[in-house]
């Protein structure tokens, strides 16, 4: 063994690096801005009105500050393994994930399990790739290993000879002795011995050399740490894994960019632009975006019927009688029917055949804990359906009690689940259906509840209807219906007339509805001269609610109509009228029209409850609150308020009086603020009403502003947070859900929030307002007119996108 050779192999094996060393973060920062930098596609050029956002690269929107460091490319060289298409690949799921954990709206269109998967089935590629990474980084940036190397090339010592040598003295007795005299609890530094490995593989040392100095600390006595044995060595995790956390700061501003576009009549803010775009049909991120709504079964699962016989939900009509818990029969107003979009299906150990998604709301029975409600998915649930989280959600599971329907014994009982599985049936087609009974309202106590079952069990367990519960928000659940039915007849003459694709209209509808709602209100607000008339409607917070004679009578005239075949309902002065919708032509079949007008009918449906729901809930029980008014100029809102509504958890909290700490990072002269609350407001502690109002300098708003809440009992942290990540554009009303997670970041329920652009006088005007109002008055002598200002600005925006 030469001793110049012996000399640079020693003094190689004792430059060890630290964990701190920064060729370490480097080598961990170039990885990051490889998968930055391979962001795929393009805003498209379509569809839409102007924005600025059209035609750019969507690494340019997402990554506005990325330019390629130095190393990134010879990644492919070092990993070729992997190759262009893994980070093409890794930086759509990553991205993803990332609008999964800070965006407000878009996350509910996305499938969260897939993204997670992908990005952890990514991480486990590139972990056993990435010990090539950092030898290279090791041998070409620490400046140690890259001096000795230098002194060995310019002594032409190859790479060979310093590997056979450097494997040589990692077996030797005195190499073994010191070692062993450094050992802890009779093992080797995991950290030590992986530098060495790395050293020598990088020098060409073959895997079964490496392995034979592993087998030679073994036979001395010498522990190896479970991640560091003979098979476990390569994929050693000497960094943490690349997560949606290590990009968020570089791609928060556009992750969060939202988009004013302007049009004949008014203007419309489509909240989270870049993301929408994104996650759209043929882009990117198309295979993780999934229909927000998601109650519903497959078309095979039976319904019972009043007279005990069944039905398959997918054969289901208007007008057919369905039965009703209590011993109440309802008749059926309309079926919804979405396309399953991706969706898993579910089902019941012993009652397959009866397949239904994740958060379809079952009824509880016996209820526990004062909870109405069991679903797989109660967090997703309290977003999708507005009220619903009143009456409170468990989670479904083994031994879970449902409330049954015995036709032997004709009367309720409890049932059991034994089980409750992924169904098999997979996604064949794109244009596979999903179903939801809607059944109509006969009084202010009416419930939209049926059974359901496979047919063949004789099980039949009580389910609630995707709809907003009219006892708890009657004109919320009022305005949801009538807008479909007052912008339906627009819609449909645009699909009937080719004028407009449906895969054009979804897009348009769930980019835009939301805020066009927003639009609707605003023009309504104004048009009465900031006064909104109010009548007398008494809401209690307990699920009893008595509505007025005219909102009953608007209720079961929208029903009415509703129920009206091949026709679409009006409401005027409350009074409703019906008009033919469908035209069928000499060369169509009418019963397909008839099938296509009801599977679309029910799509946008679904796009409505989901995408407004939850905001014109807010909306009208909140109606003090202003908006600017449509001509107000975006620099003349000076002010920035956010409403602190409410609290939605999984399960019961066993606090009471506990405190809600907030404090807004990134706002100029900002201190946490701590506000008490009182979890004896709801009989089952999981819907709490807040009601906390701040007011903020638009100024002090900078784009990487978050706000974090924490819970807080006698001063002291409850583990339960919450973060909200504002947009840089603000926009002039924004309803959003804040994910509530404990320590473990496992979310155990919502907050919800109502963002608004306003001025010092409208800020005055609502406090004013504020004064003069109490729990018991709601909109409803102006919910009709509010569902004509909002249809007609939807209407309207829609021509104007036709035209574009």
């Amino acid at each position: 063994m030469s001793d110049q050779v012996y000399d640079i192999a020693s003094r190689l094996a004792l430059a060890v690096p630290d964990r701190s060393s920064s060729f370490v973060s480097n080598a961990r920062s170039v990885l990051i801005s490889k998968t930055e930098g391979a962001t795929p596609g393009h805003y498209s050029d379509g569809w839409t009105f102007y924005n600025e956002s059209k035609g750019k690269a969507f690494r340019v929107l997402f990554f506005p500050h990325y330019g390629q460091k130095s190393y990134e490319d010879q990644v492919n060289n070092v990993m070729p393994n992997l190759g262009q298409g893994f980070w093409s690949d890794f930086s759509v799921s990553i991205l993803c994930q990332v609008m999964l954990n800070i965006t407000n709206s878009v996350k509910n269109s996305l499938n969260g399990g897939n993204i997670n998967n992908d990005v952890n089935n990514a991480m486990n590629r590139l972990r056993n790739e990435w010990y090539s990474w950092y030898g290279y980084m090791m041998f070409n940036t620490y400046d140690p290993v890259k001096s000795i190397m230098q002194e060995a090339s310019n002594k032409r010592i190859t790479n060979n000879q310093i590997g056979e040598t450097y494997c040589k003295y990692m077996k030797s007795t005195p190499f073994l002795l010191a070692t062993k005299t450094q050992l802890i609890d009779g093992y080797f530094s995991d950290w030590a011995l992986y530098q060495h490995l790395e050293k020598m593989k990088y020098l060409g040392v073959s895997d079964n050399d490496i392995n034979g100095v592993l087998q030679t600390f073994l036979d001395n006595g010498i522990k190896l740490p479970s991640n560091m044995t003979q098979s476990t060595w390569k994929s050693y995790v000497w960094t943490d894994n690349l997560s949606w956390t290590d990009f968020r700061s570089d791609c928060q501003s556009g992750v969060m960019a939202g988009y004013y576009t302007s049009y004949t009549g008014g203007s419309s803010y489509s909240e989270e632009g870049n993301s929408r775009e994104f996650i759209a049909s043929s882009q990117p991120g198309g295979k993780y975006w999934q229909s927000q709504s998601s109650c519903c079964f497959s078309g095979n699962t039976k319904v019972l019927m009043a007279d005990l016989t069944s039905k398959p939900i997918k054969d289901i009509q208007q007008n057919d009688i369905v039965l009703c818990p209590g011993g109440k029969t309802g008749k059926v107003a309309f079926v919804s029917t979405p396309k399953r979009n991706n969706r898993t299906l579910y089902s019941i150990k012993g009652i397959e055949g009866m397949e239904f998604t994740e958060t379809h709301p079952f009824l509880q029975s016996p209820k526990e804990n004062n909870q109405k409600f069991i679903t797989i998915n109660p967090i997703k649930l309290m977003e999708n359906v507005p009220t619903l989280s009143h009456e409170g959600i468990s989670p479904l599971m083994k031994n879970s009690h449902i409330l049954q329907y015995s036709i032997s014994e004709k009367k309720e009982l409890s049932y059991q689940v034994l089980e409750v599985n992924e169904s098999n049936n997979k996604q064949v087609t794109n244009d596979e259906m999903l179903y939801d009974v809607i059944i109509q309202s006969e009084n202010e106590t009416s419930v939209s509840e049926y059974f359901v079952g496979n047919g063949g069990s004789n099980i039949w367990l009580g389910v609630s209807s995707e709809i907003p519960k009219i006892h708890i928000a009657p004109v919320a659940g009022l305005c949801v219906i009538t807008i479909l039915e007052e912008i339906w007849p627009f819609i449909h003459n645009l699909i009937e007339n080719k004028k407009i694709t449906e895969e054009k209209l979804f897009y348009t509808l769930q980019s835009n509805l939301s805020n066009l709602i927003t639009s609707g209100l605003q023009v309504h607000q104004h048009q009465k001269q900031n006064k909104i008339a109010l009548q007398n409607v008494t809401v209690s917070d307990s699920v009893n609610v008595n509505m007025s004679e005219n909102l009953q009578m608007i209720v079961n005239n929208v029903f009415a109509g509703l129920t009206t075949n091949n026709s679409n309902t009006t409401v005027v002065n409350n009074t409703v009228t019906t008009r033919a919708t469908i035209n069928t032509a000499n060369d169509h079949n009418e019963e397909n029209d008839k099938l296509l007008y009801n599977q679309l009918k029910g799509a946008v449906y679904e796009i409505i409850l989901s995408e407004t729901g939850s905001k014109i809930m807010n909306l009208l029980n909140n109606g003090w609150r202003m908006l600017p008014s449509p001509e107000m100029k975006d620099e003349n809102l000076n002010k920035f308020s956010i409403h602190l509504f409410s609290i939605e958890l999984q399960q019961p909290l066993d606090y009471n009086d506990i405190q809600l700490n907030m404090i807004m990072e990134n706002v100029d002269n900002s201190k946490e603020e701590s506000f008490q609350l009182s979890l004896q407001k709801s009989n089952n502690n999981t819907f709490v009403s807040l009601n906390q109002m701040k007011y903020y300098d638009v100024s002090s708003i900078s784009p990487m502003t978050m706000m974090k809440l924490k819970l807080m009992k006698d001063n002291i942290p409850l583990d339960y947070t919450a973060t909200i990540y504002l947009p840089s554009t603000l926009p002039i009303y924004m309803y959003c859900y804040v994910d509530i997670k404990d320590k473990n970041e496992k979310t155990i329920g919502k907050m919800a929030l109502d963002l608004r652009r306003l001025n010092d006088e409208l800020m005055n005007e609502e406090k004013e307002r504020k004064k003069g109002w109490n729990d018991s008055e709601k909109l409803s002598s102006s919910a009709i007119d509010i569902c004509h200002s909002i249809a007609g600005t939807v209407s309207n925006y829609l021509t104007q996108i036709m035209n574009n």
